[in-house]
């Protein structure tokens, strides 16, 4: 799910405008727009915006994509707007799992060249998939469908990754961690409620919900892991160097 559909809660008119913004509409906009900018204020604050700077790029994406709707709905609540604002985010979230990739590890030289062939062949997963399966895009639905279809391979990478640092037992900075299993619960949150939805229509209401509220909870979360003070880590500081080059060690 990418930030501008958490927000969206009257539907979409194919090709159309839709400014009659609901009143939950524009609450759930504000506190994911307020969420990113205090997660990305943190990042800045405590100079953790160097641990992965595509996951600045992607809070900053994703606050403005906010503000442009809140701003001016007439001009921006479109799906075009929408659906483009969807291929900036999943493509800035492959950004974030693939720097993250690279900075833990670079410095191991086993270990990353498993890592590459890992996300090699993850990468080439997700594009035969989406070349097999997409459906073409000309409409609203159909542009949802395909950015779903997306989002489930790019899941994948995130997954790859952590299970491979867990194989390898590699130090992993709280940040990346924190990143890493948000985009992946996130996604698996909502993969799940939509197969209830569509297995039994009583869970209707329950996938709205959960829909709704996945995105703005993971924000508060990265909120928290932004702002917090760096954990002492138990590494020697020439190996922190080494490994994590981005953090002070403590």
């Amino acid at each position: 799910m990418s930030s501008a559909r958490a927000g969206r809660v009257d539907g979409r008119r194919a090709g159309g405008r839709h400014s009659d913004v609901s009143d939950y509409g524009v609450f759930l906009l504000l506190l994911c727009q307020a969420l990113a900018v205090c997660a990305l204020g943190g990042l800045l604050a405590r100079g953790r915006w160097r641990a992965c700077r595509s996951f600045g790029a992607y809070l900053a994406s994703a606050a403005l994509g906010h503000g442009l709707l809140l701003a001016w709905p007439q001009t921006f609540w479109t799906w075009p707007f929408m659906f483009w604002t969807d291929v900036v985010q999943l493509a800035l979230s492959a950004a974030v799992a693939l720097e993250i990739a690279f900075k833990i590890f670079r410095p191991l030289p086993n270990g990353n060249r498993h890592m590459r062939l890992t996300l090699t062949l993850v990468l080439a997963a997700i594009a035969l998939g989406l070349g097999l399966w997409a459906t073409p895009v000309t409409d609203a639905f159909q542009g949802t469908l395909t950015m779903q279809q997306a989002s489930y391979g790019i899941t994948f990478l995130f997954v790859a990754i952590l299970l491979v640092t867990r194989n390898y037992g590699v130090p992993v900075d709280p940040l990346h961690r924190d990143i890493l299993v948000g985009f992946t619960l996130l996604r698996a949150v909502v993969a799940y409620a939509e197969a209830l939805s569509a297995f039994d229509p009583a869970f209707a209401g329950g996938r709205y919900f959960v829909v709704k509220s996945a995105y703005p909870l993971l924000l508060l979360a990265w909120c928290v892991s932004a702002w917090r003070r760096d954990v002492p880590s138990r590494l020697s500081p020439l190996t922190l160097r080494r490994l994590q080059p981005w953090r002070t060690p403590a």
